[in-house]
C-alpha cells in the first residue's frame, strides 16, 4: 500500500515536471525566436537600403555616362584640308524630330523671305479698310499705296515691311496703325531641281510652295532615284549653306511635315545606292568658308 502511494506520488511529480519542462522549453524557444527576429529585421531593412543605394548609384552612373557621351558627340569637328572644323550642334527641335524639317519663311530670321521685284503682296490696315490694298513690287522695289503713294519694300522681310509701313502711316496719317502684310506670289524667287528627277531645271516660285509641290513640278522621282534620301541645300546668309536630308516618302505618308521651299534652294534626288558619291557632294559644299553642317 505504501509502495503504491509512493509510486503514484512519484508519477504525479514526474508528469508535472515533464509538462513544466515542456512549457519552459516552448517559452525558451519562443523567446529565442523573438530575439532573433529583433536582431535580423534591422539587418534585412539595412540590406534593402544598401541595395537601393547601390541601384541608385548605378543609375546615376549610367546617366552620367550617357550625358558624357552626348557631350562628346555634340559639336564634333569635321576634318577639312588637314584641319578640324568645329560643327555647331543642331537646334533641339531638329535633333529630336523624326527627321529634319525645314523651317518656314516666318519661323526663323536666318530663313526669312525677302521681298523682291514682281512679288505680289496684300496689305491690310486694321480698322481702315480704305487703305487695304494689293500691289506688285516694281523693278526698283517700290509699291504704291492709297494715301501714302510710293513706298519702298524691296529687300525687306514681311515683318520689316509691316513695321516700315506702320512708321510711315503713323508719322503723317494715323495714330498707332497696325499693318498686316502677306505675300501671294514670289515672282522673283526660284529653286533648282537636280539629280534623278523627271524634269530637272530651274523653276520660279509662285506663292508659298511646299517640297511635295516642287517635286510634282519636276515630274516626280525617276525609277532609279531614291526618294528617301532627297536633300535640300539652302543658303542661310553670309556665304553659308546648310543641307537637309529628307525622306519624301515619309512626307507623303504624313509622318513628316511638308516643308516650304525658299528662294535659291537646290533640291537633289540621288540615285539608289549612291551614298558614297552623295557624301562627296556634301563634302564639297561643306568646304565653303564658315559653313554650317547639320547631320546628313
Amino acid at each position: 500500500m505504501v509502495l503504491m502511494l509512493y509510486y503514484r506520488h512519484f508519477s504525479f511529480h514526474h508528469q508535472f515536471l515533464k509538462r513544466a519542462s515542456g512549457r519552459i522549453s516552448f517559452s525558451l524557444v519562443w523567446t529565442i525566436l523573438l530575439l532573433m527576429s529583433a536582431i535580423l529585421l534591422p539587418l534585412s531593412v539595412n540590406a534593402d537600403s544598401i541595395l537601393d543605394d547601390l541601384q541608385y548609384d548605378s543609375i546615376k552612373k549610367q546617366q552620367s555616362n550617357q550625358n558624357r557621351a552626348t557631350t562628346n558627340t555634340t559639336g564634333k569637328g569635321l576634318i577639312q584640308g588637314g584641319e578640324s572644323i568645329q560643327v555647331p550642334a543642331p537646334p533641339v527641335a531638329q535633333a529630336t524630330a523624326p527627321g529634319i524639317s525645314v523651317p518656314t519663311a516666318r519661323t526663323a530670321n536666318d530663313f526669312a523671305y525677302r521681298i523682291g521685284p514682281q512679288d505680289k503682296i496684300t496689305i491690310e490696315v486694321f480698322q481702315v479698310e480704305e487703305l487695304n490694298h494689293t500691289a506688285r513690287v516694281n523693278t526698283q522695289g517700290f509699291i504704291t499705296m492709297p494715301l501714302i503713294g510710293a513706298i519702298e519694300v524691296g529687300g525687306l522681310t514681311v515683318e520689316e515691311a509691316e513695321r516700315h509701313i506702320e512708321k510711315v502711316l503713323g508719322e503723317k496719317y494715323l495714330q498707332d496703325p497696325h499693318v498686316t502684310l502677306s505675300l501671294s506670289e514670289f515672282a522673283s524667287q526660284r529653286i533648282t531641281l537636280e539629280g534623278w528627277i523627271e524634269k530637272p531645271g530651274i523653276y520660279p516660285l509662285k506663292g508659298k510652295t511646299t517640297l511635295l509641290q516642287t517635286m510634282a513640278m519636276g515630274g516626280g522621282v525617276q525609277r532609279l532615284g531614291d526618294a528617301t534620301e532627297v536633300v535640300v541645300f539652302r543658303e542661310i546668309g553670309g556665304g553659308n549653306t546648310v543641307g537637309y536630308k529628307i525622306d519624301v516618302t515619309e512626307v507623303r505618308s504624313g509622318k513628316l511635315p511638308n516643308p516650304l521651299v525658299l528662294n535659291n534652294d537646290i533640291i537633289v534626288v540621288p540615285e539608289h545606292g549612291s551614298k558614297a558619291a552623295f557624301e562627296g557632294v556634301t563634302g564639297t559644299l561643306r568646304s565653303f568658308l564658315g559653313i554650317l553642317a547639320f547631320p546628313l
